[in-house]
């Protein structure tokens, strides 16, 4: 309850904030505080992409990251103070895809599969110690299997008819299976859910606009599912957002965002984004990640700004804004602490950047909700 109240009056009286975070040079595991920011970022990955980030049922924030290596994950049981070195899941073909944490059960699941490889792991010591599992994801309606490779992470759901389902956003790579430029325009995202604690997934009907994928997904207090699209190769570089009313089996009313840029302006690449919905308040409080930065000459060139956008009404509208590190920056994900535990009352960001470039290293940023709405400064 005392959470509820703290985040009640934080929300009270929130302005626009456009100021930008100063960025500082640091080296592996140093922390970074820009004066008066708020916003805490530190180097957690050397040499890896494609990050998840998700807060175990004791608290325990757990960041993961791979691409063709093995997927590396790091611990930390005091709110993300300090980190354990990285445990190692797999082997060189391993490419990170989507976590979850089941609610339920407790256990941690990291999906580790591209095009033809796919596999799962699962951890019921949240994150401590991992076993390999063989996964089965049947097909959509038009044959298409779900890979969760660069998507956000998963959530379960706890309103309504689907209570207790697993749901990750997904994606499927056209009728070639193939990630090919040639075939982006077939792509569409999706998601896959479990309903027997992730033994088994099937793959939701397509997410209603073709040429998608690397999607995002927060489920509101009304059991209402908001999905948030990558588009690739889109003429105004915005993301795409539709809605489910059955426990993400279906989605709805298709539109663009045009708060939201879906990567650099310059360009219609996309990029893959973070997403979260904070609880205990009295507004559907979602928030955002991705880059805020007009550059961008060709595909991914000129990746840099993370910033951090908030709803008010459930992903409707974004009137606030925040930059978390204005150097190069990429792929990012989100995630809210836990009530009753060393996270609570923090959000975090894992995100690749960093001074070695854009796709470089991966970094985690946390920071409490004043840093967004400027309460108490």
């Amino acid at each position: 309850m005392a959470m509820a109240s703290r985040m009640r009056r934080v929300w009270v009286g929130v302005i626009v904030l456009m100021g930008a975070v100063a960025a500082a040079a640091e080296t592996e595991g140093e922390r970074d505080e820009a004066a008066g920011s708020g916003i805490e970022s530190r180097e957690l990955f050397r040499d890896r992409r494609f990050p998840n980030v998700v807060v175990a049922m004791d608290g325990t924030v757990l960041a993961l990251c791979g691409n063709r290596q093995p997927l590396a994950v790091r611990r930390s049981e005091d709110g993300g103070a300090t980190w354990s070195e990285p445990i190692l899941l797999g082997n060189e073909r391993s490419i990170m895809g989507a976590a979850v944490v089941d609610e339920g059960s407790g256990d941690v699941l990291v999906f580790d599969h591209f095009l033809d490889h796919r596999g799962m792991y699962r951890s019921r010591d949240h994150g401590r110690s991992w076993q390999a599992e063989e996964v089965t994801i049947r097909p959509d309606r038009l044959g298409g299997v779900g890979l969760t490779h660069g998507a956000e992470a998963g959530i379960t759901l706890r309103h309504g008819a689907a209570r207790g389902r697993l749901l990750v956003p997904a994606r499927v790579l056209g009728p070639e299976n193939s990630n090919a430029q040639e075939w982006w325009p077939y792509h569409y995202n999706t998601a896959i859910h479990s309903d027997d604690g992730g033994r088994t997934w099937q793959t939701g009907s397509p997410f209603p606009v073709l040429g998608t994928g690397e999607g995002a997904l927060v489920e509101l207090a009304d059991g209402t599912i908001h999905y948030n699209s990558r588009c690739h190769m889109a003429t105004d570089a915005l993301r795409r957002v539709a809605w489910s009313h059955d426990g993400g089996l279906t989605w709805i009313n298709p539109t663009a965002v045009p708060e939201l840029p879906d990567g650099m302006r310059g360009t219609r690449y996309g990029c893959m984004a973070g997403l979260t919905r904070l609880e205990d308040t009295d507004r559907e409080v979602v928030l955002y990640s991705n880059l805020d930065a007009d550059e961008g000459h060709d595909l991914w060139g000129g990746r840099r700004n993370l910033t951090v956008w908030a709803s008010l009404d459930g992903g409707r509208t974004w009137p606030i804004r925040r930059a978390i590190d204005p150097g190069p920056s990429a792929y990012s994900s989100m995630t809210v602490g836990r009530p009753g535990t060393a996270s609570e009352g923090w959000i975090y960001v894992l995100y690749e950047g960093g001074p070695r470039g854009a796709h470089q290293d991966v970094r985690l940023a946390r920071f409490r909700i004043e840093a967004l709405t400027g309460a108490g400064r």
